[in-house]
């Protein structure tokens, strides 16, 4: 599965998964590609900040309380939370640096003697976990079940997003929010 050309690795982990899914839903749940929806308190629900009623006479201030910041799952939160302490490890720290270095100049952090492989491999990591608390989201707060190809390509538009952020996580953050607080305005 492992080849020289990252593209094909990354059709065919996805093409892996898909299928993989498919055989596991029908072999633990006897349903082909979907759990049992979640009910109540098995699923992350929303929360209501404190002060929504007294905020909420505001005319302009009381709707974005009550639409935009309160009213979402934890998941929500930790996901804000995540990006000032993605920025500070990414820019402030010593292994920030050396990510950032394995990123643009390989063969120099090859011959400062660190591991290239094993940084990587730490940053694969740690994307994994944040993309495992991305997923959990979408299966336990937002749909309420697992289904089959329920992400609908939402992982790319994410890329696309850091892309156009130009790899910075608050530009990141102010592309998903506006994209986030968009289907949130009444119409």
């Amino acid at each position: 599965i492992v080849s020289r050309d990252w593209s094909s690795d990354v059709c065919s982990s996805d093409l892996l998964a898909s299928g993989l899914t498919m055989i596991l839903t029908l072999a633990w749940f006897k349903s082909g590609g979907i759990t049992p929806t979640l009910q109540g308190d098995e699923r992350f629900l929303s929360i209501t900040l404190p002060g929504v009623d007294i905020i909420d006479h505001i005319p302009i201030l009381g709707v974005i309380y009550r639409e935009l910041i309160s009213g979402h799952n934890i998941l929500v939160y930790l996901a804000f939370a995540t990006v000032p302490l993605v920025w500070w490890v990414v820019y402030r720290t010593r292994f920030g640096l050396r990510l950032r270095a394995v990123g643009e100049n390989p063969k120099a952090v090859d011959t400062a003697g660190l591991s290239v492989e094993g940084l990587r491999y730490k940053a694969l990591l740690i994307g994994g976990i944040l993309c495992g608390i991305g997923g959990a989201y979408i299966a336990i707060a937002h749909n309420a079940q697992f289904t089959k190809e329920m992400t609908a390509g939402q992982g790319f538009i994410a890329l696309a997003a850091l892309i156009f952020g130009k790899w910075h996580p608050y530009r990141v953050l102010d592309r998903k929010s506006t994209r986030l607080n968009s289907s949130h305005v009444k119409r």
